[in-house]
């Protein structure tokens, strides 16, 4: 990975027009399976998608 991404609950929230319970359902299923990791209300892009998801 180039470079560091984060996001928060809202802004998650906002870009995928999903609501706020839902969003955090699928931010701790990326946090469970490895690709992000929590910090706060944070997430921190830990690994590619196409190495947990497949390509």
């Amino acid at each position: 990975m180039a470079h560091i991404c984060k996001v928060d609950i809202t802004a998650f929230r906002d870009c995928t027009g999903i609501g706020r319970n839902l969003a955090i359902e699928v931010l701790e299923f990326f946090d469970s399976v490895g690709l992000t990791k929590r910090d706060g209300n944070t997430r921190t892009l830990i690994a590619e998608a196409k190495n947990i998801f497949g390509s």
